[in-house]
């Protein structure tokens, strides 16, 4: 038998181990969405402070603002991140967030806009979650980190701080789930992102996903992010999680 003949052989078998395995993953997840769709919802929503770094005006941010805006949590304050005053976000915020009036048990209780700069020694994404840590209330519990071109339902900040309810939980996340469209590029991109979202489970191989994230101010504190994990990095959610598993968390 001709040795690259022999390659090949073996390269198949792994792939095809790997496609199982992978498979094998996607029916646990499958389980866990099912189990955790059945489960209540802890009824824990201490204040939290929302940190949102944008950059430009991506498609449908005028939504996104609004379904920030109307999040159904009783005490958050909101606080929207940018590296520079002449981005064409800031200009976008202001004129929304002047008109904003709080409701009654939703929304936002203040909403604030923060210019960080830029620093030559970290990821401009992570130096304007540093900034906005400046601002944030010494009465908020829980920091809640969320992207600027994400879909939020109504209850998005409820179910991703509910979790944070047992001790043992440090870093409560979601994931982004692409839709697939009419085009190749679309159902490739929902089809590359669902096989990294199925990789989460009940297990201790979790991450933590930037665009979605929360933690106890208390556990941010004690495991020194800020400082030790975010100092001099381009990624902050890859930081969060090296911090939590230095830690022995999850």
């Amino acid at each position: 038998m001709p040795l690259l003949f022999k390659i090949f052989l073996a390269l198949a078998a792994l792939l095809a181990i790997q496609s199982l395995v992978s498979l094998r993953d996607g029916y646990r997840f499958l389980a866990h969405v099912r189990r955790s769709l059945r489960a209540s919802r802890p009824d824990f929503h201490p204040p939290a402070a929302v940190i949102v770094p944008v950059k430009g005006i991506e498609a449908g941010f005028g939504a996104y603002i609004q379904s920030l805006l109307t999040q159904d949590y009783p005490d958050f304050s909101l606080i929207f991140t940018l590296a520079l005053e002449s981005d064409p976000a800031h200009a976008c915020l202001t004129d929304r967030l002047r008109a904003y009036q709080p409701a009654a048990g939703r929304g936002p209780r203040d909403v604030k806009q923060v210019i960080a700069g830029i620093s030559p020694g970290r990821g401009e994404k992570v130096n304007n979650l540093l900034g906005a840590l400046k601002e944030v209330s010494s009465a908020a519990q829980v920091l809640v980190f969320a992207d600027a071109d994400v879909r939020l339902r109504g209850d998005w900040l409820r179910s991703l701080v509910g979790p944070l309810a047992d001790p043992a939980v440090t870093v409560s996340t979601g994931f982004r789930w692409y839709l697939p469209g009419p085009t190749f590029a679309s159902r490739f991109r929902a089809a590359w992102d669902t096989s990294i979202a199925t990789l989460l489970g009940e297990h201790r191989r979790n991450f933590a996903w930037g665009g979605s994230m929360a933690i106890r101010v208390a556990d941010f504190r004690r495991l020194r992010v800020a400082e030790g994990y975010w100092a001099a990095t381009v990624s902050d959610d890859y930081g969060l999680t090296r911090a939590v598993r230095g830690a022995g968390g999850w």
